[in-house]
């Protein structure tokens, strides 16, 4: 998966970018905010990489209009008043250097709007944010930044006070199977399934397999779990089939996505009782510590078959 395709999603006639089909009602959204002039300086949308797609429509939109070109150059990253910016240094982090050199740029001169796009925004590290704050808070006239995370909460409350957070929604699998196919070449409807399915339906994952050269074995989250809770697979079979490098974390991952979402949709409906809402939150924990553990010298395997039997024996 290229960033190309991240960022571009499917080709307008005149060569710019078109927001994902799941993504229109909120581009919808924020150009009827623009053309009420209730669009605020700051936006934070919270959501997957492919979010990194409606800030980019959004900008073509506040920027090129009806200008064939203009947007030519949004889809290529060479507008002049579009600055995306992304984590350079080899720790994945965006530096302070990088938001010193957004905020000179932003008090340059300017004839109309600018944009400025942090991807992922929770990749600035704790100088960086804090150089950004004087941005946010003073923003110059004609100024949009546009900062889009898949971990709101990761982000400093500070920053967090200052944007209009937009939740921006993930496609259903169906949609993700087909934007798959569309994007990446040698992607097949049936292996685009199998991705969809291995990732749990969850963008960044998919997105993650698909940059792997050969899928792992195996199926989803849930799959795995129903297997070994019903006695077709043990748990040291399990804990084997999980072992290997990034399909190690791959599955820690979803399998504490999997834990958080019940935790969430039993709060929210009151659906579970005191204990039921304990065992949870034990379970997530329990699959959080797995993961910092397997970052040591720890044996991985015994570490996995602990938790993956704590899974097994609990009715959560």
């Amino acid at each position: 998966m290229t960033d190309d395709a991240v960022q571009g999603g499917a080709a307008t006639g005149s060569g710019g970018i078109e927001a994902m089909p799941w993504l229109e009602p909120s581009l919808d959204h924020l150009q009827s905010l623009a053309a009420q002039d209730r669009l605020p300086h700051a936006l934070l949308l919270s959501g997957d990489r492919l979010t990194l797609n409606l800030a980019l429509a959004l900008a073509q939109h506040l920027l090129c209009r009806n200008d064939a070109q203009a947007r030519s150059w949004v889809k290529a990253g060479s507008h002049p008043d579009l600055v995306v910016l992304k984590p350079e240094s080899k720790s994945g982090q965006i530096l302070i250097d990088q938001t010193r050199s957004l905020a000179r740029n932003a008090t340059l001169t300017a004839t109309g709007q600018r944009v400025f796009v942090i991807h992922p925004a929770d990749a600035m590290n704790n100088a960086a944010a804090n150089s950004l704050l004087k941005t946010l808070e003073e923003p110059p006239a004609d100024t949009l930044l546009i900062l889009c995370t898949p971990r709101r909460s990761a982000l400093p409350a500070t920053i967090l006070s200052r944007c209009q957070t937009v939740l921006v929604p993930a496609p259903d699998g169906p949609a993700l199977e087909r934007y798959l196919c569309e994007t990446t070449p040698g992607v097949e409807p049936d292996q685009a399934q199998r991705i969809v399915a291995l990732a749990n339906g969850r963008v960044d994952d998919a997105l993650g397999l698909v940059a792997r050269e050969e899928l792992p074995d195996g199926d989803g989250i849930t799959h795995d779990l129903d297997a070994l809770r019903s006695g077709r697979t043990l748990v040291s079979d399990l804990a084997a089939g999980w072992i290997g490098g990034e399909v190690t974390e791959l599955k820690l991952r979803q399998l504490a996505h999997y834990a958080r979402d019940r935790l969430a949709g039993q709060v929210v409906a009151s659906a579970a009782v005191g204990d039921d809402l304990t065992s949870l939150w034990r379970l997530y924990d329990a699959t959080n510590r797995c993961r910092a553990m397997l970052q040591t010298s720890a044996r991985a395997e015994l570490q996995l078959e602990a938790l993956l039997l704590a899974w097994r024996d609990s009715a959560a």
